[in-house]
């Protein structure tokens, strides 16, 4: 925690312990304020903006954000401890069938602009973190981020499908990707953004920008047929993610460099 110095007519005032609590992230644990008032002020103030849906994961899945965004376990998925230790605050996937669906995601209304953020732990370097398809058919996969070892290697990568226009009646025929040049250690644990804004993509890592590009495709194409999934590609080739996920944030905006830092400073990885 800081100490605030204010000097008045040569009296030194001194203002100890001063604290704040912000309701984000793993962040409903106390924040200090180790820099400037106005960033923890204004960032925080707003870091909840278009704030579609909010997973902070903590002995339950439900919306943090007061949408009623409704995030459900399937084939076995669990519940586990987190970064810090704390029971029941990660979500827990084994790699095959396991896998958690939001299925409001075939509602999503924002086509040009968007962001996702999470925290995952890898046990092994494959599977797919979170997309938005039909977990039945394959069908209707405009976008994912994780690790498909098989096709990219075993770097993240971020990928927006190519046949956006036939999308929603078709599985993907190529994708947009943005890969991170790092392959993860197993076991530890990652912050990853995604963010997607009239043709560009970018793909943070740990509160950095890691990769970059401008593409033809202004609008992603949000099927009424594809949820949002987590740890998981589809029925017929799962593609499954191992290990943990927490801090799951939805947006229907685009956070920019400093909320992205933000994010990973104060809510995330770092206690």
């Amino acid at each position: 925690m800081q100490k605030v110095i204010y000097s008045l007519s040569g009296t030194l005032l001194f203002i100890l312990l001063i604290s704040t609590q912000i309701g984000v992230s793993s962040c409903t644990k106390e924040i200090t304020k180790q820099d400037t008032v106005w960033k923890s002020d204004i960032i925080g103030k707003h870091i909840n903006d278009s704030l579609w849906g909010y997973y902070p994961i903590e002995g339950n899945t439900s919306d943090a954000s007061g949408n009623n965004h409704a995030l459900t376990l399937k084939n076995g998925a669990s519940l586990s401890y987190d970064i810090h230790g704390n029971d029941l605050s990660a979500l827990d996937f084994n790699g095959y069938e396991n896998y958690a669906s939001i299925a409001d995601g075939a509602l999503f209304p924002s086509a040009t602009a968007f962001s996702v953020s999470l925290t995952v732990m890898p046990r092994e370097n494959r599977g797919l973190f979170f997309g938005k398809q039909d977990y039945n058919t394959g069908k209707a996969a405009s976008f994912n981020v994780g690790i498909d070892n098989v096709i990219n290697g075993d770097v993240a990568r971020f990928s927006i499908t190519t046949n956006q226009d036939q999308i929603c009646d078709q599985i993907p025929a190529n994708g947009y990707l943005l890969s991170n040049p790092r392959v993860f250690h197993p076991f530890a644990w990652y912050h990853v953004i995604i963010t997607f804004n009239n043709g560009t993509m970018k793909l943070y890592i740990n509160g950095s920008l890691v990769n970059s590009q401008t593409i033809d495709i202004h609008t992603i194409n949000h099927c009424v047929n594809g949820q949002f999934i987590l740890a998981n590609w589809w029925s017929g080739d799962h593609n499954g993610f191992n290990g943990k996920m927490d801090d799951i944030r939805i947006y229907t905006r685009t956070l920019s460099d400093i909320e992205v830092k933000y994010l990973f400073d104060k809510c995330s990885i770092n206690p």
